[in-house]
Formats: C-alpha cells, sequence, structure tokens
C-alpha cells in the first residue's frame, strides 16, 4: 500500500525529473523555456504535501496531457512568500500568492499580474494538545510555540496576529516545518503549532489519534485583528474536526491566487487559462486536494490587489464576466 508519505516522494521526484529533462531546452530572456512551438513555465506552489502542490500538481500534469503548446512544471517552495521571490527573481512565472504577499511583491515590482482564484479562503488553526493547561490564547505567554517554517503563510500570520495581540516577544517560539511539529508536539518540544490549512489536516491527525487536541478560539481577538488587518477574513473551525476538538471555534485566513508577471506572454498565459479554469482542471484539482482548490469560483476576481494579465482578463471576459478597475491600475 502507498503511505502519504510515500506519494509525496513520488510527486516530489516526479517534479525534479521534469524538471532536469526541461533545464536543456533554452530559456528564454523572460525566463520560460521554448523548444519550437512548446514553451515551458514554473509554476510556484509549495511542499509535495502541501494543498498547493496536492492541488496544482495534477493540474499541470493535466495540462502537459493536452496541450500542445505549454508544458508546466510544478515547482515545490515553501509557500506563498517564497512563490512570490520567485516571480520577482524569475525562476518562476506563475505563482499561488497570498494577498498581501501579492500586494508587497507589487510594491517591489510593478510587473505581478492577477490571472485568477486558487484555493478558497483557509483558516489559521492554533493547534494544542487536549492535556494541556492552555486553555485561551492568553496562556500562550511564555509558552514554547511553533509558528511554521520560513516562507510560510502560518508563520506570517502568526507574526501579525501575535504582534497585535502584544504576545509576540511573551513566547519562545521555534521556527519548524509542518513534517517536524506532530513529533515535537508529541515529545513536549513545543506546547502549541499553528498551521495555515481545512481541518482535518492529516499530520494533526496523527497527533489527535493518540493524544486528543484542541484549537484555540480566537474570537476575542478578531474585530480588532481584522480591523488592523483588513485583509484577513473570519474562518469558522468546527467541532468534531479532530478527535478532542468539541467545539466550534473562530480563527481567520486569507484565499489564494494564481499571479504571474507581465512579461510572461498572452499566448502562454492564454493557454494557461483555458486549462487550468476549465471544468476538468477543477476535478484535477479536487482529486488531489479534496478540500479548496477553488479554480471554479462564482467570483473570479474577489481575491485581485493586483493589475490582471491582459490574456487573463481576455479569457474572463470571454467567459462573460466584467472584470473590475483596480486602484493599481
Amino acid at each position: 500500500m502507498r503511505t502519504n508519505s510515500m506519494k509525496g516522494m513520488c510527486l516530489k521526484a516526479s517534479a525534479t525529473l521534469f524538471a532536469l529533462v526541461v533545464s536543456c531546452v533554452p530559456f528564454s530572456q523572460s525566463g520560460w523555456a521554448q523548444d519550437g512551438t512548446v514553451k515551458t513555465i514554473s509554476w510556484s506552489l509549495g511542499g509535495t504535501t502541501g494543498m498547493y502542490y496536492r492541488a496544482f500538481a495534477p493540474v499541470s500534469n493535466y495540462i502537459n496531457s493536452q496541450s500542445k503548446t505549454l508544458r508546466v512544471i510544478p515547482t515545490i517552495s515553501s509557500g506563498s512568500t517564497e512563490n512570490a521571490a520567485n516571480l520577482i527573481n524569475r525562476s518562476s512565472q506563475i505563482g499561488c500568492l497570498y494577498p498581501e504577499d501579492a500586494v508587497e511583491a507589487y510594491s517591489e515590482d510593478k510587473s505581478m499580474r492577477y490571472l485568477g482564484p486558487a484555493i478558497k479562503t483557509m483558516p489559521l488553526q492554533f493547534v494544542v494538545l487536549k492535556t494541556s493547561d492552555i486553555k485561551k490564547i492568553a496562556d500562550l505567554e511564555g509558552r514554547v510555540i511553533s509558528y511554521g517554517a520560513p516562507g510560510t503563510g502560518s508563520r506570517r500570520w502568526m507574526d501579525a496576529f501575535m504582534g497585535h495581540i502584544g504576545l509576540a516577544d511573551k513566547v519562545t517560539e521555534v521556527p519548524m516545518g509542518t513534517e517536524e511539529q506532530p513529533n515535537a508536539m508529541k515529545d513536549g518540544d513545543i506546547e502549541m503549532l499553528a498551521t495555515a490549512a481545512f481541518p482535518p489536516v492529516a499530520r494533526i491527525e496523527e497527533i489527535a489519534v493518540t493524544n486528543p487536541i484542541r484549537i484555540l478560539d480566537v474570537s476575542e481577538y478578531l474585530d480588532s485583528f481584522l480591523k488592523a488587518y483588513p485583509v484577513y477574513l473570519a474562518v469558522p473551525i468546527p467541532a468534531g474536526s479532530y478527535n478532542g476538538h468539541d467545539v466550534d471555534v473562530m480563527s481567520f485566513g486569507l484565499a489564494t491566487a494564481n499571479v504571474a508577471t507581465a512579461d510572461v506572454p498572452d499566448d502562454v498565459i492564454a493557454e494557461f487559462m483555458k486549462w487550468t479554469y476549465s471544468k476538468e482542471g477543477q476535478e484535477q484539482a479536487l482529486s488531489g486536494q479534496k478540500q479548496g482548490p477553488n479554480l471554479d469560483a462564482e467570483d473570479p476576481f474577489a481575491d485581485m490587489v493586483v493589475p490582471i494579465h491582459p490574456a487573463a482578463k481576455a479569457f474572463w471576459e470571454s467567459k462573460g464576466y466584467t472584470v473590475p478597475d483596480l486602484k493599481t491600475q
């Protein structure tokens, strides 16, 4: 039987092999590879066990099986923040970005261009063991906790939240990847972990099987935090999401969009849009990640915080949408 870890290893190996195959193809000055009529681009996603990769590696494979002119490399990264950096340095041509990362990237590089939605709004989960005496957010003072790995959304969100409520300098924070966090919590090396994902998360379920958990509620801080950081949205985490989590709680989170750079040619973006934002594209995304893919969003512009790429604009208009004006345009 293939385990999740084995599957992740296979996905990573496939992506690496694909990257090696296309690495011998000459790249244009814009960073995308071209071999006759076929062009190859990098889609910067996340770790092989994360939702971006699980959702959009299958979409990349679908594009590669259908398109006669485009090949897409599902590229491994640490998440949205690194994806933004990959766009800026042109090592990738498309990336999954949170709105805050897109805005920050645009402030540095005005060529950032919106394509369309990627992942629905996901909550930040504050996870503790049910046996812990940490019952509420204020109880984190003086504790050892983990925000997540550098470059991840959870880390950036935690920095903002903990700073806002005045706890940033009152905890001991241990940077840690998502693969490390579960064992660290079970071993008592950390007392809380943060993760930005849709519940139930497999690695949290792994803890809860033998060590029931609870998700901390942030309701008492939510109004002031959302007023200070209006880019975030309130998100509920229902009771029953995990073994031991038996009450509804509130948290906050962000959705994710696909962003490219303006120098990616119109024909490349048009081909990407054609296959990605199709019924089959959404089905492929759901085949890898059952919660979250948002390629068929009712409002494809809800998370548009940078100017739209002209080829993406033409695509959405061809589908009958009116593309809204954006102040930064």
